[in-house]
């Protein structure tokens, strides 16, 4: 079993203090998976990668950063870049996807603090074909993490002080839907009107989605077309459904994600809501035959 992570990024500071919690996940991240792979995805022209400002102490070897540029995220979305879409978070996740090489993959977001490893491998374990576990985040400040690590200087220490004190979170399903584990049959009993809140389950569904790499791959990965960050993550899971799998939502192993303020953009967004789902990308997925310029790290 090898178990990767994929998270996408840019370098720009967003909300202020990305650094700041993108330094703390990725530390957590390369401590607890096998591979972690990175997708800088339309940094500007003359900045470095985000991954080669943060100050990243932990396992460095396990690090693959993907370097997707201005001029070839032009090139791969055609027009849709003439919508102002600076960070689109489907096309670079899959391109994660494609390119990591674990069993399993976790898509998870760039400011949590993950697991520990043997948290992380219980999880895993309960995870077979045509199955996706999304874990319940706790929210944790920054202002909290950052003076914990200050005083310790470890990231181990950090990650347990979350736990020591914030624990784990009772769960609660998304809008009173009134399951945590969600198949084919119960998806056909939903109004159509409801299915976006069965196939999300959980508030901030997507912050930590478990599934086998053949799981995402037989979906196909994210709806590409899906160019804001609203709905993909319900969607994914709404896909893994609809082809016949489940989905269940758990609050272990606990993850904690650092807040920070949010700016909601959901216009273009939408929610596919078809009886008999068919994907909308085509085979070329995450775009397997790109060349894009791979960094790997030393420790």
């Amino acid at each position: 079993m090898k178990v990767s992570a994929v998270i996408v990024g840019r370098n720009d500071n967003y909300g202020g203090t990305l650094n700041e919690r993108a330094t703390h996940c990725l530390n957590t991240m390369l401590d607890a998976f096998d591979e972690v792979v990175f997708v800088d995805w339309n940094t500007d022209d003359g900045k470095p990668p985000l991954t080669d400002v943060l100050d990243i102490t932990v396992h460095l070897e396990r690090l693959k950063t993907i370097i997707v540029r201005p001029d070839e995220v032009k090139r791969i979305m055609g027009d849709s870049c003439d919508q102002g879409v600076e960070f689109c978070q489907v096309i670079p996740r899959n391109i994660g996807i494609r390119r990591a090489t674990g069993t399993h993959i976790v898509l998870a977001a760039l400011d949590i603090i993950a697991p520990k490893r043997v948290f992380l491998e219980e999880a895993v374990r309960q995870v077979g074909p045509g199955q996706m576990l999304v874990t319940k985040r706790n929210h944790v400040e920054i202002d909290v993490v950052r003076e914990v690590f200050r005083l310790s200087k470890s990231y181990e220490f950090t990650r347990d002080y979350m736990f020591e004190h914030y624990g784990v979170n009772s769960i609660n399903v998304a809008r009173m839907f009134p399951s945590l584990k969600v198949d084919l049959n119960i998806m056909r009993q939903v109004p159509p009107e409801g299915r976006f809140n069965a196939a999300s389950i959980i508030g901030g569904c997507g912050d930590f989605q478990i599934a086998l790499k053949s799981t995402w791959e037989m979906i196909r990965g994210f709806e590409e077309d899906q160019i804001k960050k609203f709905y993909m993550d319900t969607e994914v899971q709404y896909k893994v459904i609809m082809a016949g799998g489940t989905v269940t939502a758990t609050n272990f192993p606990p993850i904690y994600h650092i807040d920070h303020p949010r700016y909601f953009d959901d216009d273009k967004s939408f929610f596919n809501k078809l009886e008999l789902y068919e994907t909308r990308n085509s085979d070329n997925w995450g775009f397997p035959n790109e060349k894009f310029e791979i960094k790997e790290y030393e420790s």
